[in-house]
């Protein structure tokens, strides 16, 4: 029988070529990883040129932001919060209308 820090060790060696594995993998499918960001990050992206929206009302931890030549998005996170990888993908792609290598581009 085998001690248990040896079978451990196995355990984690088959975990780590699993994860590379699917690293590998979402690499070669061209799937892109968003960064997990701060709320405050976030809002001076949106900002930034070439963006540039700007907040015009604001009630509580619920911003409206607009601008010129996107539309109008409401951000409803506090500032000090994690926004998931998922949830920033969501907000540059979906809501303000990029492609997910200009949103990447921004961060």
């Amino acid at each position: 029988m085998r001690p248990v820090n040896q079978l451990y060790d196995d355990h984690v060696q088959e975990r780590s070529a699993d994860v590379s594995t699917a690293e590998a993998a979402r690499k070669v499918a061209g799937v892109a990883r968003f960064p997990s960001l701060k709320a405050k990050k976030l809002i001076r992206v949106l900002e930034a040129q070439p963006l540039g929206y700007r907040v015009v009302r604001q009630k509580g931890s619920h911003r409206k932001l607009e601008a010129p030549s996107h539309p109008p998005i409401t951000f409803a996170f506090h500032d000090n919060q994690t926004i998931r990888p998922g949830t920033v993908k969501d907000i540059l792609c979906n809501q303000v209308g990029l492609a997910e290598q200009d949103a990447l581009a921004l961060l």
